[in-house]
């Protein structure tokens, strides 16, 4: 979950439309080109399927209400402790969040 930036979901069709623009290019590039560098990450999530989220049920927009305020509240400490802002979807923060407010 990005609150400042969302990364562009990318389809099978307009990733193969991209590569066209790298003819000639190395292996290395090409995975810069998908994933980032060392210091960039990249401007797109590469996805093989994707799933329509769920629609939140009242319990979870009224949820909405004490957990995006006290989310707001982390961020200084995550941005000084691990250097970047968000929840990862697979770790037990991020599953507990899902439930809590519905797909996100």
């Amino acid at each position: 979950m990005s609150i400042y930036f969302k990364k562009r979901k990318i389809y099978r069709s307009e990733l193969i439309e991209d590569f066209g623009k790298l003819d000639g290019r190395t292996a290395k590039e090409l995975m810069d080109f998908l994933y980032g560098d060392y210091d960039n990450e990249s401007d797109y999530v590469v996805v093989s399927r994707w799933y329509p989220v769920p629609k939140q049920t009242r319990l979870q927009r009224l949820n909405l209400l004490w957990v995006f305020p006290l989310y707001l509240l982390t961020v200084p400490y995550q941005w000084v402790f691990i250097g970047s802002v968000g929840v990862n979807q697979d770790s037990k923060i991020g599953k507990l969040l899902q439930k809590l407010i519905g797909g996100f």
